[in-house]
């Protein structure tokens, strides 16, 4: 099965690049890394940054791709 057919059968569909909310997930993204960079890291709080760390790499990654 090719792309076409796969179109045709409802399985794919296309979608329209979105430049405005890929410009907000970026400044999100961009927010949520700058306060990981600034936050003064330890052993109890580390497990609260991680997450937003992963989120923003996350994001980025979706935007871009």
């Amino acid at each position: 099965m090719d792309v076409v057919e796969c179109r045709e059968k409802g399985i794919i569909r296309m979608s329209r690049i979105d430049t405005n909310m890929a410009k907000s997930i970026l400044e999100m993204s961009k927010i949520k890394e700058t306060i990981v960079q600034d936050a003064k890291l330890d052993e109890i709080n580390i497990n609260g940054f991680l997450p937003m760390a992963y989120d923003s790499l996350r994001e980025v990654l979706a935007v871009i791709k």
